[in-house]
């Protein structure tokens, strides 16, 4: 499978039946970001979110995203275990609302940082941040994600 075979709507690997319309904000987007080389070959189709406004498409190294607000954006396989994990597709905040769907859409591209423990790598959301790295993952929110962009997030004195 050395080989790949790009055509006028998308490009896929042979033997598998799913491609990426590369006229598309998410096939630009996959371009923008060496395709394939960045996001492995595409494992699902682009579909709509629940919510019926933003578009989704899976790949074998991370997920594009697209919403009429943020654009299309890249969300890298760790992230996206932590973002589609039990407890943010299903656990709620202080108020109730369910963590994954209070997050919001993703922003911007995950970001990644090397550290002397690894790499680590962030997303941020509507309304909050998931990082992984080394030491772990986790999820901020609410009045502490607030305060955290407040402080001019990653660039300010927290850092990530």
């Amino acid at each position: 499978m050395g080989f790949s075979k790009v055509f006028q709507t998308g490009s896929s690997l042979p033997r598998y039946s799913y491609s990426v319309d590369l006229k598309s904000p998410i096939g630009i987007k996959w371009t923008s970001i060496r395709g394939q080389e960045t996001t492995g070959r595409p494992i699902s189709a682009a579909s709509p979110l629940d919510d019926g406004i933003g578009l989704m498409q899976m790949f074998m190294l991370g997920v594009i995203f697209w919403s009429p607000a943020f654009g299309a954006v890249y969300m890298t396989e760790r992230v996206w275990q932590k973002w589609s994990s039990p407890s943010i597709e299903k656990g709620n905040t202080a108020t109730g609302t369910i963590i994954q769907e209070y997050l919001g859409y993703p922003t911007e591209d995950t970001m990644r940082h090397a550290t002397p423990n690894g790499v680590r790598e962030w997303l941020y959301f509507e309304r909050g941040m998931i990082c992984v790295g080394p030491e772990g993952s986790f999820v901020v929110y609410g009045d502490i994600y607030a305060h955290y962009r407040a402080l001019d997030g990653l660039n300010g004195v927290l850092g990530v």
